[in-house]
């Protein structure tokens, strides 16, 4: 793996890795990003679509939405 590769890596979360971080179901995260509340990219996956939310993105959602974070 390339450096600018893991550097891209770390600056992206899974559904999973922000819901993690809101302390929210991934459902939510989901629900939200279908009604483009969070900036997100889709990418081929197993089985479809995989999304993905840049740091910065999560950071503003997080600013602008006044979520509480654990």
């Amino acid at each position: 793996m390339y450096d600018s590769e893991r550097k891209i890596q770390k600056e992206l979360y899974s559904i999973t890795d922000a819901a993690k971080i809101l302390g929210r179901h991934k459902n939510t995260i989901r629900k939200w990003i279908d009604l483009n509340y969070i900036k997100h990219y889709a990418f081929p996956g197993r089985g479809g679509k995989e999304f993905f939310i840049k740091k910065t993105d999560l950071d503003d959602f997080i600013e602008n939405h006044k979520v509480s974070t654990p």
